[in-house]
């Protein structure tokens, strides 16, 4: 076949924007049969840029000007509403969607949204969390404006559903996806429902919620929403307690990650007014389940104590009773004395060393409502005996999904062996929060993450090599397991000098899209990992955004159709290299195609990816091949939309004045295509492309300056 590429048009940035297509919300919204029957909320149009038109449901703030705090949580940087589609009364199905904007942006107007007014929004449609359970979102492009179209546009009221229609069984259960995608980013009601569990996050302060319906089926409470978010609220939110039945619950259906893992279905309650509880059927509540012991760990002749807060809710309280197993044996109880009104406690036996002790208490009230904490049957607190010196691997030993360790809150002391200092990895922007690692050993399991958030921590002083003891509270930082509470009479140095544990060897795809406490990566969290002979997929990892991320690929799958599910992310403003990912000083921006023999680090976890972080330019080990870095040519190639059926636009930007060729190639590596040669000025460049005479498939758009620097971008013909 022959191959021709049109070049329709080619200009500065500083020119006015391509006119974009105009799109509704059920436009973007609506899924075809296919997508719907192979499970995937991913829109049609996800990638595309337009002109969305619609009507605002949830505005930005409180009250702009007045109060400008936000009311819906999307990231730190964003305002975020929600927009229904302007013929929704008549259209009802796949008619909301979740709109963000940059804060940065301050003349976009966003802030200024009220609700129904019908606007229209210049945006890229993306979905979240990535992947086919992400529901689909809209991201205004920066330095756009919203146009106002009228207001007073009527909001209707929500459809009545069943928790059914979006989740079978208990969390996560499984996604409706044929009954639950029309009502994503719609508000609904949910009648009639208990809630089963109320868990505090001890690191967010944030609560996560579930809620039950009367055949079992579970769903995610979400608080997005600033009136319901319990870490920093809009106002003062006290979740509804365990067994408490509610008469309704209004709210957005939204989508997250929890744990690493992505959750189609979540509703997001919005204003206060939006839950309420039956009054006439308050259940007794367990408040603090906590055992009182010091350390983590008893011993074989230990006597354990458990306790808990317990409040009587309509009725008395009749029986609080603790259960516990021995290795999964038969379950015994024990009837807990009452300490005071709202105090029980009990004693678990002394038991064999090395036995896995699993307990959890019940509440009953003279109406016979019953409370059980954890809320699920099947689920237990738990502990192992100990006889010997605890290592990292007991702290981090797995009983749950998502990767958390089960002995949050309590003490621990531990030794190991510095692989990160104070120096080696700073938060960015500040020197307030330096991450320290310690490892006792190569299997995985065997690293933590020591927080440091005192100037004057003694822990801070240590080196790389250094083998440690430390004492301190083992608590979940976002997912990431860490000694807390750290005082330095209980931090001593046993030696200096001491080879590194050993690095992990990972290939990029091990760690691609995984989930927190997937067991096949999550034994190497805050671990020193290891990949070799890999290249640069992407110098920004994040479309519309740059978090100081890059992605790798191992060279097998550079460039091949399995890139885009092997890529692995790589942390540079955290640890001390040279690397960037946008032009700084004495920063160097790794190009896509540039290879590296080696590049090792902590293995990190945040915002639900698994992320290396290399501690200084010696971890970073650039192929002798690699094409060499050159000042004068910055790579900001993007091609939106990406995939692309018939048109996209391609641009470019050079920091200095330049001699370049821009050529497309195809899997084979033939060239097929010219889109520029020649002398560009410094700044930013449009092109806009045509696949007309392409087959569908992968292929690679590649610049190659005057002094041989290239840069190139994958591009997929639909």
């Amino acid at each position: 076949m022959k191959y021709s590429l049109l070049l329709l048009m080619f200009f500065c940035a500083a020119a006015a924007f391509a006119q974009y297509p105009k799109a509704s919300v059920q436009d973007i919204m609506r899924l075809p049969a296919d997508s719907v029957n192979a499970g995937s909320l991913i829109s049609p149009h996800n990638g595309d840029t337009v002109v969305l038109r619609g009507i605002v449901a949830v505005p930005p703030v409180v009250k702009f000007p007045d109060s400008m705090q936000k009311i819906l949580i999307a990231g730190n940087k964003n305002w975020t509403v929600f927009l229904i589609d302007e013929n929704i009364a008549a259209a009802k199905e796949y008619s909301g969607i979740t709109v963000i904007c940059d804060t940065s942006n301050s003349d976009s107007k966003f802030s200024r949204l009220q609700i129904g007014q019908l606007v229209e929004i210049t945006g890229r449609v993306t979905n979240f969390p990535a992947g086919r359970l992400g529901i689909s979102q809209f991201e205004m492009l920066a330095n756009t404006k919203v146009e106002f179209i009228d207001d007073g546009m009527e909001i209707p009221p929500p459809p009545q559903v069943k928790i059914s229609d979006f989740v079978s069984g208990t969390v996560p259960g499984t996604p409706q996806i044929a009954t639950g995608a029309k009502y994503a980013g719609i508000q609904v009601e949910l009648n009639n429902v208990n809630v089963v569990s109320v868990v505090k996050n001890m690191s967010s302060g944030r609560t996560t919620v579930i809620l039950q319906d009367e055949n079992g089926n579970q769903m995610y409470l979400r608080d997005q929403s600033n009136y319901f978010n319990t870490g920093q609220p809009i106002n003062k939110f006290i979740p509804p307690p365990e067994g408490q039945r509610l008469s309704f619950v209004r709210g957005y259906i939204t989508s997250n990650n929890l744990g690493g893992q992505p959750v189609p279905f979540m509703i997001s309650p919005v204003f206060p007014g939006d839950v309420k509880a039956d009054e006439s059927a308050v259940p007794p509540t367990i408040g603090i389940v906590r055992s009182p012991r010091v350390n983590a760990f008893p011993t074989s002749s230990e006597t354990v104590p458990v306790g808990a807060i317990v409040r009587k809710g309509a009725a008395e309280i009749t029986a609080v009773t603790f259960y516990y197993t021995v290795d999964g044996g038969a379950r015994q109880s024990i009837a807990a004395t009452k300490i005071n009104d709202t105090t029980y406690a009990a004693a678990i036996p002394p038991q064999a060393a090395n036995s896995l002790i699993r307990w959890k208490i019940s509440a009953t009230d003279a109406a016979d409502f019953k409370v059980s904490v954890p809320s699920v049957d099947t689920s237990y607190f738990f502990y192992r005996v100990l006889d010997r010196t605890a290592v990292i691997a007991d702290v981090r030993e797995q009983f749950t999904r998502n990767g958390n360790s089960v002995y949050q809150g309590y003490w621990v002391t531990l030794e190991g062996i510095v692989t990160a200092s104070a120096s080696d990895i700073v938060k960015t922007g500040t020197l307030s929060q330096p991450r320290v690692y310690i490892q006792d050993g190569a299997e995985g399991y065997s690293a933590l993450y020591l927080k440091s958030d005192s100037p004057n921590a003694k822990i801070r002083a240590f080196s790389r090599g250094d083998k440690i003891k430390v004492k301190g509270v083992i608590v979940e930082n976002f997912n990431l397991t860490a000694l807390d509470s750290i005082e330095n009479a209980g931090v001593s140095l046993i030696s200096t000098g001491n080879a590194m544990p050993g690095y992990h060897q990972a290939a990029t795809a091990d760690f691609s899209g995984k989930a927190a406490g997937n067991q096949s990566v999550e034994p190497w969290e805050s671990m020193l990992v290891e990949f070799k002979n890999v290249a640069v997929a992407d110098t920004n990892a994040d479309t519309g955004g740059n978090f100081g991320e890059f992605n790798i690929v191992d060279e097998a799958k550079f460039n091949s159709g399995a890139e885009n599910q092997a890529k692995m992310r790589v942390e540079t403003d955290e640890g001390s290299t040279t690397l960037a990912t946008a032009p700084a000083a004495g920063k160097r921006v790794l190009q896509r195609g540039e290879k590296l023999s080696s590049i090792k680090g902590i293995m990190y976890f945040s915002f639900s990816n698994f992320k290396l972080v290399p501690r200084d330019d010696n971890d970073v080990t650039l192929n002798a091949n690699s094409v060499e870095y050159s000042p004068d040519f910055v790579n900001s190639l993007e091609a939106f939309p990406n995939p692309f059926a018939d048109n996209a636009s391609l641009s470019v930007s050079f920091d200095s004045d330049v001699n370049a060729s821009i050529t497309l190639i195809d899997h084979a590596g033939n060239t097929v295509g010219s889109i520029a040669d020649g002398f560009f000025a410094a700044g930013s460049y449009v092109f806009r492309l045509n696949s007309a005479g392409l087959s569908a498939g992968a292929y690679t758009c590649r610049i190659v300056t005057g002094n041989g620097t290239a840069a190139t971008r994958l591009l997929i013909v639909r």
